[in-house]
């Protein structure tokens, strides 16, 4: 009696394990995959308008990548685009290496660095003097997730210039930005996006936000060429201006 009571306690414990131990290889089968996708980095933004003449070439911006796991991490950027001019000549800078040509469908892998602070990826456009709207996409993601991936956006919008030194004034005015004096004009559907001023060599000038369609320029803005900045949301647009003294 005794061997058939203990046979039996045995026996029911025997069936509580092995259901104990299915219940956690099915956890666990939800749970690695998500810990093996985990997110490793972010991106500040994922679109970067540059609105230039031919006189700004090269028309150079960058999208900054955040680590989100605190160690260097291998990823991999893939260059895509379609209508292209064929005369602009695209280069990229990851912060680990320069390219000087890419071509659509170029890829390499880079390290994003531990840091507290952002990583640029820095794009080129030598325009040889060719105007355009097109958009150049860089794929970036974990080579070990190489479905999770992240695409980011370079939007050039190129005009004609009429060459180097000329002001502003002289130029045909873009219908969103510019500026006479040191006065900075917009359109209302940049109001409320909020705004940085750099010099060429990429110092910080000025911060704020476009409230009115008219904005006197801070004293701090004391040079002849800035790169305004103006953020909204996600789309980040960049033009370079020439004040008048």
């Amino acid at each position: 009696m005794c061997f058939c009571i203990c046979k039996s306690l045995n026996n029911s414990l025997t069936l509580s394990m092995r259901k104990w131990i299915k219940q956690l290889i099915a956890v666990t089968s939800i749970a690695f995959p998500t810990l093996l996708n985990a997110q490793v980095f972010h991106c500040v933004d994922t679109v970067a308008t540059l609105n230039v003449t031919t006189d700004n070439s090269p028309a150079h911006w960058y999208i900054e990548l955040v680590n989100d796991v605190q160690t260097d991490t291998t990823l991999r950027w893939k260059a895509h685009w379609t209508n292209l001019p064929a005369s602009w000549q695209i280069s990229f800078d990851d912060q680990d290496n320069y390219y000087s040509n890419v071509q659509a469908g170029d890829s390499a892998d880079f390290t994003l660095f531990q840091s507290t602070s952002t990583q640029k990826l820095i794009i080129g456009n030598i325009l040889n003097q060719t105007t355009g709207r097109s958009s150049v996409y860089f794929d970036i993601y974990d080579p070990n997730t190489p479905n999770d991936v992240t695409t980011i956006e370079y939007y050039f919008d190129v005009s004609q210039g009429q060459g180097s030194g000329t002001s502003v004034g002289e130029l045909a005015q873009d219908q969103f930005l510019y500026t006479k004096g040191r006065t900075l004009y917009c359109s209302e559907n940049y109001l409320q996006a909020n705004y940085a001023l750099y010099s060429i060599a990429g110092a910080l000038l000025a911060t704020g936000q476009l409230t009115q369609t008219q904005l006197e320029l801070p004293v701090t803005v004391n040079t002849s060429v800035v790169l305004l900045q103006v953020q909204q949301g996600q789309k980040t647009t960049v033009k370079k201006l020439w004040l008048n003294y």
